[in-house]
């Protein structure tokens, strides 16, 4: 964990385009030092991003084979990849996993705090809230509805935009090869979806494992139920950042 990290709220996942995840879970930060090497033996190292620190793994890192940034999903780390990382070093890749801000051994700010916000990947970017078509499961379009870019938690730094330029910035300045390949899991995906959509010099191409849209799509909500779910969500958030015990 992060020196700077402090009462904060841990793999949290925010909003991107049209996508939402309302979960948090709170945590101490300082509560858990982050250990030399992983439970397989990998050794775990520290990235320095915009103030703040970042967990992060490779394997390979000599190798001359494509370079591999493995992004994981809600809730876990860079250990969930901890079978794939050998195999594909292995294969002789140069490939890396890495902390979202937020989760495992990264920094994990108060989600609105001064510090957060100022490295909050919303921040520059023109959201609003269009309306938007949608597919329906059976192939269908569906009428257009407003779909809110922004995070319903109005500055946390806990959005797709933040990961998507964490990724960004690891892969310019760590992996430093011509160009990468994002292998994402779960919401995982969104994050390197966008971080490929910004800086498509630095990826030649976004690999999903079991991505996870439909239900982070606020459009997706009950249209009579959808102004009382967001408030209802942020009161259950609320009540753990002040009543939840670390983890």
């Amino acid at each position: 964990v992060g020196a700077r990290g402090r009462h904060c709220l841990s793999h949290h996942p925010g909003v991107c385009e049209d996508m939402s995840v309302c979960l948090l879970l709170p945590a101490i930060a300082n509560a858990v030092v982050m250990p030399a090497v992983s439970p397989t033996g990998v050794a775990n190292k520290l990235w320095s991003w915009r103030g703040f620190d970042v967990r992060y793994q490779c394997l390979g890192e000599a190798q001359q084979g494509p370079s591999l940034l493995l992004v994981h999903g809600l809730f876990v780390n860079a250990d969930h990849w901890r079978r794939n990382l050998p195999a594909l070093a292995e294969a002789g890749c140069r490939v890396y996993a890495i902390d979202l801000l937020g989760s495992g051994y990264s920094s994990k700010p108060f989600p609105t705090s001064a510090e957060a916000r100022a490295v909050s990947g919303e921040k520059g970017r023109k959201l609003g809230t269009p309306e938007q078509s949608i597919g329906s499961a059976s192939g269908e379009e569906l009428p257009p509805r407003p779909v809110a870019l922004a995070h319903p938690v109005e500055g946390s730094v806990y959005n797709f935009y933040t990961w998507a330029e964490q990724l960004a910035d690891f892969t310019r300045e760590v992996i430093g090869c011509e160009k990468a390949t994002l292998v994402a899991n779960s919401i995982g995906t969104i994050s390197a979806l966008q971080a490929a959509v910004d800086r498509p010099e630095l990826f030649n191409g976004v690999f999903v494992v079991n991505p996870n849209f439909r239900e982070l799509h606020s459009a997706e909500q009950p249209p009579l139920l959808r102004p009382l779910v967001m408030p209802l969500v942020g009161a259950v958030q609320q009540a753990l950042r002040d009543n939840g015990q670390p983890l």
